[in-house]
């Protein structure tokens, strides 16, 4: 499944969102993460970069992979990645029933609850400063990897 599959599959299919909001122009623009499990995707997710600030935003499991840690997986990458690439700040807006999710990796609900695309969400936002100093390595071996510790 390619990730505007993924995409379409969760968010148009499954939650009933307009195609027509859901694929948007700013995917052009965007960074997405894929996460491949058996050469097939099985998770996404675009980050949009302004000002020092990301937008974690279109982040979708496959049904048949959820609660396996692949949500959570990705979004620690795009921790990573962010860090990398200097962004101090990021937010995203989560659908109410994922604000727990989002808490346990150290966002922080902001505001109040709004709809998107008639589904209640709330804005979280993540400091990477305040979740301490990263040290970021590169190890070696066949396959190099990127670890935060």
């Amino acid at each position: 499944m390619t990730p505007p599959n993924l995409r379409r599959k969760v968010f148009v299919e499954e939650q009933g969102i307009s195609e027509a909001i859901e694929l948007d122009e700013r995917d052009e623009y965007a960074y997405h993460l894929i996460a491949i499990r058996q050469r097939k995707t099985c998770g996404v997710m675009r980050i949009l970069i302004e000002d020092n600030v990301a937008k974690l935003g279109r982040i979708a499991v496959h049904p048949g992979d959820r609660q396996q840690g692949i949500g959570s997986a990705m979004v620690q990458q795009s921790l990573r990645f962010c860090h990398l690439v200097g962004v101090d700040t990021l937010v995203l807006n989560a659908q109410s029933h994922t604000i727990r999710f989002y808490e346990k990796l150290g966002f922080k609900a902001e505001g109040e609850t709004f709809l998107e695309a008639k589904i209640p969400h709330i804005r979280m936002t993540l400091s990477l400063e305040e979740k301490g100093n990263c040290e970021l390595y590169l190890t070696g071996g066949s396959r190099d990897s990127l670890v935060l510790s």
